[in-house]
């Protein structure tokens, strides 16, 4: 047992000492390690913690923090604004990544802060967490490999920084302001007003939203369209909307003087959005000026301030009405209720019946075992996925080509017609044109264009596969002679 005791004394003054080791060799060096880590580091406050930055560069830029917001006042030139929170947000971020390198300790030796730049400094950046405050100068004169100097507070020290830090005294007071030119938030919208001059006279199209006991909404137009509006399109002039930014503040004032310089006083695009305004009925109002070179100029009523935006930024408010049409509206059915189908094919007729899971001829030269049931199956399909491209007002004029899809009863599902063909867009705010047909469907009595390429897809002239006479060895061709709705067309 005494041996036993023994050996047992020792087992844990080996455990003890391996737990020495293990504290002081690994545990306590990670500590000085990440002790000297954070000691290098120009910023150890964390994004919450901070309460206000200033920016001491001649502009004498201030951002405060409000809630969850923060205010920007600048003196030079006089602005007090909403600051971009995503700007601030990134100055916090490379104050927090920021390290740093002894250059100079001035217990051991006199600094010369003249020698760094640090006597007439470039700038200095002020930081708070409530009442306290860190203050970081960063010497006018830059270092080897693009550094710069630094001296915290009156730390009687030199350090070196990366110019990611000396370039946060390069802000302007318009790069931190927030360039949202919709800042308030704007819920409910039941009705929207678009305006745009041209040739000197006001078009004007009205959204309104229409809401009953049985639906979430649907959206309508003024002036009356045959089709209905498209929500999802009403949707994306909403985000359009949301999502311009400005890229310089012009004028801090939007009175009529300043209107006038900026062509805000004829404008050529007026918006107005009727819902709740921060949490109020209202109406918020936006002018676009007319293009000047690649920039446009904008005001809105919420705020005194005319902003300048890329051109391109505008152009996605010049909705114009044919955009907010449902363009599958044309071509909307239950394709599972298809029992019949009526072709005609410049002088060919085709008849069709579903009987059980088979389609059978009914009408044509065809016979049934040449029934390409697949491609009959696809042109369904390929119909049902359509939509209209531009809208088009022609005279009524015969239509060569026509596929009428009905149920069991005899009931007409839908009935597509095409004919002339012509150069237009699939949609409006696009540069491309194709090749299209004039077509309309029963569903509404605009006319508009049928891309040539849906057209061929439908495979009309593979409806009946080719056979072969075994009676004397030669392939009979059973294809349909015409070619997809191409013959009898004039150009």
């Amino acid at each position: 047992m005494k041996g036993f005791g023994s050996t047992l004394v020792m087992a844990v003054a080996v455990v003890g000492f391996a737990a020495y080791v293990y504290f002081f060799e690994y545990v306590q060096k990670n500590q000085n390690e990440k002790s000297k880590e954070e000691a290098t580091k120009v910023l150890s406050w964390t994004v919450d913690q901070i309460t206000q930055v200033n920016i001491k560069n001649g502009r004498g830029i201030e951002l405060k923090k409000e809630g969850n917001e923060w205010q920007l006042v600048a003196q030079n030139p006089s602005v007090k604004d909403r600051a971009d929170n995503e700007e601030v947000q990134s100055i916090i971020e490379i104050l927090n990544e920021e390290k740093t390198e002894l250059v100079v300790d001035g217990q051991n030796e006199t600094i010369d802060w003249k020698e760094f730049g640090l006597d007439k400094p470039k700038g200095v950046l002020e930081v708070f967490k409530g009442e306290e405050k860190k203050s970081f100068t960063v010497g006018s004169m830059e270092g080897f490999d693009e550094t710069y100097y630094l001296r915290v507070g009156d730390e009687n020290k030199v350090l070196l920084i990366q110019p990611e830090l000396e370039e946060l005294l390069d802000k302007k007071t318009k790069n931190l302001r927030d360039k949202r030119i919709l800042r308030k938030s704007l819920t409910g919208i039941h009705k929207i007003v678009l305006n745009r001059k041209v040739n000197n006279r006001w078009r004007e199209l009205t959204l309104i939203k229409k809401v009953d006991q049985n639906s979430e909404g649907n959206w309508q137009m003024i002036p009356s369209s045959l089709s209905p509006v498209n929500k999802a399109e009403v949707g994306r002039l909403m985000q359009n909307i949301r999502n311009l930014r400005a890229v310089d503040f012009v004028s801090e004032t939007a009175e009529l003087g300043a209107q006038k310089k900026f062509g805000l006083a004829k404008p050529e695009v007026k918006v107005e959005v009727y819902g709740q305004i921060d949490g109020e009925e209202g109406v918020w109002k936006l002018a676009l000026s007319h293009a000047k070179g690649n920039n446009i100029f904008a005001m809105n009523n919420q705020i005194s301030t005319i902003y300048q935006m890329h051109k391109g930024s505008g152009e996605t408010v010049f909705t114009r009405a044919e955009e907010f049409k449902d363009k599958r509206y044309h071509f909307k059915f239950d394709k599972k209720q298809v029992a019949e189908i009526y072709i005609v094919n410049g002088q060919e007729k085709i008849s069709l019946k579903k009987e059980e899971e088979s389609w059978k001829v009914t009408k044509g030269q065809k016979d049934d075992d040449q029934l390409d049931q697949e491609v009959v199956g696809q042109l369904i399909d390929k119909i049902s996925e359509l939509e209209a491209g531009t809208y088009i007002d022609v005279p009524k004029s015969s239509m060569s080509h026509s596929i009428v899809l009905k149920n069991k009863e005899g009931q007409e599902l839908l009935s597509l017609e095409w004919g002339k063909e012509f150069q237009g867009k699939i949609r409006e705010n696009t540069s491309r044109s194709d090749r299209m047909f004039v077509a309309s469907t029963n569903l509404s009595k605009e006319r508009f264009g049928l891309m040539e390429g849906r057209v061929k897809d439908f495979g009309l002239n593979k409806i009946f596969r080719k056979v072969v006479d075994l009676s004397n060895g030669n392939e009979e061709a059973s294809h349909s002679k015409s070619g997809g709705g191409h013959h009898g067309h004039n150009h």
